[in-house]
């Protein structure tokens, strides 16, 4: 099951992004999906009803690299 592992505001959160900076970890911002996820604790579970909107993170991150499924099509063809 998908677990919370970092998270934080303002000088932790600038430190996060620092590091995932440093090790070419993909950002990207999602305002929405950071207020449901804000209120877990580390270490709790996602819960399931944001598994798809995790996942296009996940995916994002992976098309960023240039990693894409097996015989992948996006929308224009």
């Amino acid at each position: 099951m998908p677990r919370l592992t970092a998270k934080g505001s303002g000088d932790v959160a600038e430190q996060i992004i620092r590091l995932a900076e440093e090790h070419g970890v993909p950002l990207r911002e999602d305002r929405d999906l950071l207020v449901l996820l804000s209120q877990l604790e580390l270490g709790d579970e996602i819960p399931r009803a944001l598994y798809v909107a995790v996942a296009e993170v996940i995916a994002f991150a992976y098309m960023l690299k240039g990693k894409v499924p097996l015989n992948y099509k996006d929308k224009n063809g």
